[in-house]
């Protein structure tokens, strides 16, 4: 799906994404704050890092909301999402996962924010690609 387009950001890079998102929709951020500046663990439990990505929202003046979207419902879900960061799984682990910065969606295709701070126009069912999960949820 992305090819050679850089639009999936590393936890590493969460505080970034986030200063990047609330400028690209227009969020005026406190003079002098782009997020927090506390490393997330490696390790961190998905509950540390929901107080953690929380955290990083309200000191950025945004705020997180986790959402759990079922498998069959994700093209779905990201066809009317944005702004947004969207967590992808890869792996178990929160350093292995990768977050799309999605500014807006229109019809079935997103504007995603690449790390390189350009825009991409991406197709909303395409993904699962990236985190490479199949186009079908599996068979029981």
């Amino acid at each position: 799906m992305s090819g050679s387009r850089p639009i999936l950001w590393p936890v590493s890079a969460l505080n970034d994404a986030m200063a990047a998102l609330a400028q690209a929709s227009g969020i005026a951020l406190q003079a002098g704050r782009r997020g927090i500046s506390v490393d997330l663990p490696i390790d961190a439990s998905d509950a540390a890092f929901g107080r953690w990505i929380e955290d990083l929202a309200a000191q950025s003046d945004m705020e997180a909301e986790p959402i759990s979207t079922p498998y069959g419902d994700v093209a779905g879900f990201m066809a009317k999402a944005g702004p947004a960061i969207v967590r992808l799984p890869r792996g178990k682990s929160i350093a292995s996962a990768r977050f799309m910065v999605i500014l807006k969606s229109r019809g079935k295709r997103l504007s995603v924010l690449g790390t390189d701070l350009k825009t991409y126009r991406i197709r909303a069912n395409a993904v699962c690609t990236p985190c490479g999960c199949p186009s079908k949820p599996p068979s029981a």
